[in-house]
């Protein structure tokens, strides 16, 4: 059955989402209902869909985005949410040409019907995405017209969500410096207007620079407080994201059993279908390399090569780093035949 809610725990819902907390706003959706003025249906259950996603329950979150547009007689804004929900589920899935369309279709809807705040929430959502799987300089054009609109919307969340996404792609370019100034940038726009969700996208960018940077104090500090601020929040993907950068953080430092009581926890929390999950068994791989637990470490790579995507611009990716850890693999087994074929 579809939600009926009072416009009261709309309302509740929103002020959670706007701090970052989707558990508080999911459990203000679910709540029985509150005397007082009814809210639409067909909203609530959509902002439900995304909560759902957010919160790592894709199965049920495609559900529930399904049901909501075979309603009749949706609004524009409504109809966008859903189909932002299909493209973050797609996105995890690696299904990235379906992604893209349905991030396209969730930015014209709610352009279409006037909810330019929204539109270019899920263009830096798109931007994300796009900077993933293409060279910074393919998406040049849209960095510079995501970038506009967010100036213009002077949002100071959407202005921070902004940064955090510069940040990235600045530090894929080896850009680190740049990549700090977006970082701070955003903590400054969160200082009156706090938002764990944006908080600890911070922090988690900050650790995986410090890595890079091979200072792993840094990066374990600011790694804690991501998987701090994710716990409160519930965004999924942020939390497996703060628990393997702190294993990486670990691996570094020598700290072997603690590395791997994250990376599998972080695997625990997580679909097969999902890119990260393939990542974290490349880095399981190499820990368990490292500390000579060669059989096991044979195994995790046998399933790492079945779940390269076979068709996505990041399987060539995905191989090449396939048969360097298997190549690491073999020289520790002193089978150096072998090496040579990978």
């Amino acid at each position: 059955a579809f939600s009926t809610m009072s416009a009261r725990q709309l309302e509740l819902a929103n002020v959670a989402i706007r701090a970052g907390c989707f558990k508080d706003a999911l459990a203000a959706l679910e709540k029985r209902e509150i005397a007082g003025e009814k809210a639409d249906a067909s909203e609530i259950d959509a902002l439900r869909a995304a909560m759902l996603a957010w919160l790592g329950r894709d199965e049920q979150a495609r559900d529930l985005a399904q049901r909501v547009l075979r309603l009749a007689g949706l609004p524009s804004a409504v109809t966008a949410r859903c189909y932002w929900v299909f493209a973050y589920l797609d996105k995890k899935a690696e299904l990235f040409h379906e992604a893209i369309q349905n991030y396209q279709k969730a930015i014209h809807l709610a352009h279409d019907g006037g909810d330019q705040q929204q539109s270019c929430e899920y263009q830096l959502d798109l931007l994300g995405l796009l900077s993933d799987v293409h060279q910074p300089e393919s998406v040049a054009l849209f960095i510079r017209e995501v970038r506009r609109n967010a100036i213009r919307s002077g949002a100071p969340h959407t202005l921070a969500s902004l940064h955090i996404n510069l940040a990235k792609i600045e530090a894929r370019q080896g850009l680190f410096t740049k990549g700090h100034h977006h970082l701070d940038a955003s903590r400054r726009l969160l200082a009156d207007e706090p938002n764990c969700w944006l908080l600890g996208a911070g922090h988690l960018n900050r650790s995986a620079i410090h890595l890079v940077q091979s200072d792993p104090q840094a990066a374990r500090l600011h790694a804690e407080e991501a998987v701090r601020l994710s716990e409160i929040s519930g965004h999924a993907y942020n939390s497996v994201a703060a628990m393997a950068n702190l294993s990486h953080v670990y691996q570094q430092v020598g700290h072997y059993d603690k590395a791997e009581k994250l990376i599998t926890d972080a695997l625990g929390r997580m679909s097969s279908k999902e890119r990260l999950y393939v990542d974290l068994l490349d880095s399981y791989a190499n820990l368990l390399i490292e500390t000579d637990a060669l059989s096991r470490a044979e195994e995790v790579l046998k399933e790492f090569f079945s779940l390269v995507p076979k068709e996505s611009g990041r399987s060539s990716w995905c191989r090449m780093s396939f048969h360097n850890t298997r190549a690491r693999l073999l020289m520790r087994k002193n089978l150096w035949h072998g090496v040579a074929e990978e």
